[in-house]
């Protein structure tokens, strides 16, 4: 059998496993790494060029960062206080959680840190107010999920250095306000149509004065991401770099807990993104991902090539993590599926695509962000097993929902707002 087609098999199966099993996917990637990379020739320090470590440097230093943040509170000091806002107004509350969601995960924690800290808070306000959690739960999630792929957020890393790899540039910030505004007009249309902007509970004072301030070491760490993020937009600092930089200084401040810092980052998650990416460089050597571009690029035109390569990626956004997984699968087809179509689609409308379709998948409860939407459903209203699975399958339909709005938006052209 062709060996670029076997790549791909190992590739499904890695995914697979990974989901069937609860394994760490990074961790299969590697293993199976090695395996093909052998069947293929390929030496082992070839194999081993595939794990990014500047990639990886970016990622620890932004984790490292909001770790702190997240260990003394003021990440969550920030969203009560956003979320306080609202006052008696609790038609308000979706609109404050969806722009402070946006905010917060494009100012470097990205989505997975913020909505687990916000829709712990959202469903408990959700509870105290008598609404239903979930209504809240996807304005959280549209939110950070929105905001989650700027260039200094970890997802917004990811697809940008592995589109640069692929000799994509330059496309940071329209790539950023494209996949904002698609989050932004989904929120919108999910909160007429489920009647949030009808939302009332009289009976639930909330006055921004009942927020207690942000104490002394909350704001000197607002402080530090204010200046990492300057760091990164004057003076042109890696911002995993810049990120290390301001942590090591907090921490030396006494701003939190080493100790606490180390157990708060998400290893699992670095490995899974960068061992996903050792495998991922033995599939292009053995041509898999050549393979994969032209199997793509022979269903599309260039007026279906943005709504399909969104249902793709939205299918696999179902099950699987966008940032470690989807994306580094997606984004080496984009060069490939171009140049097939004859330039008549760009790199940044397919990339925009596939980032925001498999991004809104993410809702689902078989995926990072509608577990944790799960877990706080299940934290805060301690559900019978049969509230518990039709909480799974409400989110299970929101995300399909998501999929098939992202990919009809491709048919309006909205993916080249920008070009």
């Amino acid at each position: 059998m062709d060996l670029s087609l076997i790549s791909l098999l190992f590739l499904v199966a890695c995914i697979a496993i990974g989901f069937v099993l609860k394994r760490n996917i990074g961790l299969l990637a590697i293993a199976m790494a090695v395996i093909l990379g052998k069947l293929g020739g390929i030496d082992d320090s070839t194999i081993i060029s595939g794990f990014n470590s500047n990639l990886f440097m970016i990622l620890l230093g932004v984790s490292y960062l909001f770790a702190i943040a997240r260990n003394n509170g003021t990440l969550e000091a920030v969203a009560r206080k956003m979320i306080g806002l609202a006052g008696r107004h609790i038609n308000l509350i979706p609109v404050i959680m969806v722009v402070s969601g946006a905010l917060l995960a494009m100012a470097g924690p990205g989505t997975i840190p913020v909505l687990a800290l916000m829709v712990m808070l959202s469903t408990a306000l959700a509870k105290e107010l008598g609404l239903d959690p979930m209504s809240f739960t996807v304005c959280c999630f549209m939110g950070a999920a929105g905001g989650g792929m700027s260039p200094i957020a970890p997802t917004g890393i990811v697809a940008l250095e592995l589109a640069a790899e692929e000799g994509i540039t330059g496309i940071g910030i329209p790539y950023m306000f494209t996949v904002l505004l698609a989050f932004m007009i989904f929120a919108v249309c999910y909160y007429f149509a489920t009647g949030l902007f009808k939302a009332k509970a009289p009976g639930v004072p909330l006055s921004l004065k009942e927020v207690p301030p942000l104490t002394r070491r909350q704001w000197i760490t607002v402080g530090g991401i204010v200046v990492m993020i300057a760091l990164v937009l004057t003076l042109g600092i890696n911002v995993g770099l810049a990120s290390f930089l301001v942590a090591a200084v907090l921490n030396l401040m006494g701003m939190c807990d080493e100790k606490q810092i180390f157990r708060e980052i998400n290893w699992s998650t670095l490995i899974m993104i960068c061992g996903t990416g050792v495998l991922m460089n033995v599939i292009i050597e053995l041509g898999g991902i050549d393979k994969l571009s032209a199997a793509l690029a022979s269903i599309m035109s260039p007026y279906t090539a943005p709504p399909l390569m969104a249902l793709s990626s939205g299918t696999m956004g179902f099950f699987a993590s966008t940032s470690g997984v989807v994306i580094p699968t997606l984004v080496p087809t984009v060069p490939g599926i171009v140049e097939s179509l004859g330039g008549g689609v760009t790199p940044l409308s397919l990339i925009s695509a596939l980032s925001i379709s498999s991004q809104i998948a993410g809702i689902s409860p078989a995926s990072t962000g509608g577990a944790l939407a799960l877990a706080a459903f299940v934290t805060m209203y301690k559900p019978t097993a049969e509230e518990k699975n039709r909480y799974f399958i409400r989110l299970f339909i929101t995300a399909i929902i998501g999929v098939l709005f992202m990919s009809a938006l491709g048919l309006t052209g909205f993916y080249t707002w920008l070009h």
